[in-house]
């Protein structure tokens, strides 16, 4: 039903149709778009009214009874999450900020690298032993000072090759230990590789710094103290 002027317009109106290039009277075009869009309009009418209905019927203790039921719930799920179960760790991160995966030694078969360390280029191979030297001194010699290297470089030029046949090595010197100190338990990790994203992780086979040491992603993780389980 609709007002003048808008009836008049309805019943007697023209436009012109730029995609069929032709005249076109409204009330042809209205009927047109309500075929296309109104199509099921009588069944959610329908659909409404039954729900109208329905909703009309239902007694304020039936919806007291459903708030009730949803409280209960609530309830019973936050008694299980006070359940002293590990599992909940992993579930739940905000209920332990001290819970983290535990890591495990990672190695690559003398097989498996062989080929990257034959392939080393000459400033490699310098990093590589400078590197294997200080891994041998510091098995021996608890007091020797940390080796810390800044290593850079455009794409493809031979970072993450050179890392893996570091981890190899250092693995292969750190894991001497276990011979000369029968008692260490032998899944120990003596070396891990950790990196600041999940991409550049899988790159080299390590893991996140957040993941290895249990550190919140949270934008004050920052206040975080390593424990010495972590460590």
């Amino acid at each position: 039903e609709l007002e003048k002027p808008y009836e008049l317009f309805y019943q007697t109106g023209e436009i012109f149709d730029n995609r069929k290039q032709s005249i076109r009277k409204v009330k042809d075009i209205v009927y047109e778009n309500q075929r296309k869009y109104e199509a099921y309009l009588k069944q959610t009418d329908a659909m409404m009214s039954l729900f109208n209905e329905s909703t009309e019927n239902v007694k304020e203790d039936e919806w007291a009874e459903i708030v009730a039921n949803k409280e209960k719930n609530k309830i019973w799920s936050g008694e299980i999450e006070q359940e002293d179960n590990p599992d909940f760790s992993v579930i739940h991160k905000t209920k332990n900020k001290n819970s983290f995966i535990e890591m495990k030694q990672t190695f690559s078969t003398t097989n498996e690298i062989r080929p990257l360390l034959d392939s080393m280029n000459h400033e490699q191979q310098e990093i590589f032993y400078c590197v294997r030297e200080w891994c041998i001194n510091r098995l021996h010699n608890s007091d020797v000072e940390p080796l810390r290297l800044f290593i850079t470089g455009g794409a493809g030029t031979g970072k993450s090759h050179l890392l893996k046949c570091l981890h190899y090595e250092a693995t292969r010197i750190f894991s001497r230990k276990k011979h000369l100190e029968p008692d260490e338990n032998i899944d120990e990790i003596h070396t891990l590789i950790t990196a600041f994203t999940g991409a550049a992780a899988v790159n080299v086979g390590g893991v996140t710094i957040h993941s290895a040491f249990g550190i919140s992603t949270q934008s004050n993780s920052l206040n975080d103290h390593l424990s010495s389980d972590k460590l």
